[in-house]
């Protein structure tokens, strides 16, 4: 099931826990869907919902949009558990008129509210089933929801080329690195070698200079 699909839509006198109408977009579930409606009216009774207040209860099914009539009508419509408040509530109203439009409605037989509303009431049904026909935001949304799995997808791809590219630069630094130490210790290693030279020249300039001196105080 989809979570937004509209399932059962029903009108009752949660006074009286009864169902004028109602129709279902799953035949095959209605009975367990009327079941369940006559137990959503009795906790509108029992919440002593007012008329235009408003109420969603969750149950096995999906969740309940209720709405008061003026005329003490509860409007009831079972939807996916994600369906968008703002249109089941507006759905409400659209059958609220549908009802109203019958002549003495709240007096004639239920089997003649039935017969009148049995193909408005699957019409809007359909109509509200459908989202990206009657909200513009929603097909904005699911686009921006392609867009961001397209994006994500994107995003993963490039951070997982980021943390190859990254890979690589941390050994490149480290080769780096090795070599500037290699090169630091030659450098040192030469500046050692020049001072030993340097002390070695020193030395040998001493000993030649004795040398000379001694000879010359032999000769002389």
């Amino acid at each position: 099931m989809s979570s937004t699909n509209v399932r059962f839509l029903a009108f009752g006198r949660f006074s009286e826990d009864t169902l004028i109408t109602s129709y279902s977009s799953e035949p095959k579930f209605s009975d367990n869907f009327q079941k369940e409606a006559l137990n959503i009216l009795k906790k509108l009774n029992l919440l002593n919902l007012r008329p235009e207040e408003r109420q969603k209860i969750k149950t096995a099914n999906g969740a309940w949009f209720c709405r008061v009539s003026p005329n003490q009508i509860a409007i009831i419509v079972l939807c996916g558990e994600d369906y968008p408040e703002r249109h089941a509530y507006t759905m409400l109203q659209d059958a609220q008129a549908e009802l109203e439009k019958i002549p003495n409605f709240q007096t004639v037989t239920r089997a003649n509210i039935t017969k009148s509303l049995n193909k408005p009431l699957e019409t809007i049904i359909k109509k509200y089933s459908d989202l990206s026909s009657i909200d513009g935001l929603a097909q904005a949304n699911n686009t921006v929801n392609q867009i961001q799995n397209t994006m994500s997808k994107n995003i993963e791809q490039q951070i997982k080329n980021m943390a190859k590219l990254e890979e690589t630069q941390k050994r490149s630094a480290l080769l780096k690195d090795s070599s500037g130490i290699f090169l630091d210790n030659s450098v040192e290693m030469r500046k050692i070698q020049q001072e030993r030279l340097m002390r070695m020249r020193i030395i040998i300039g001493v000993v030649i200079l004795l040398v000379l001196l001694l000879l010359y105080k032999a000769i002389f």
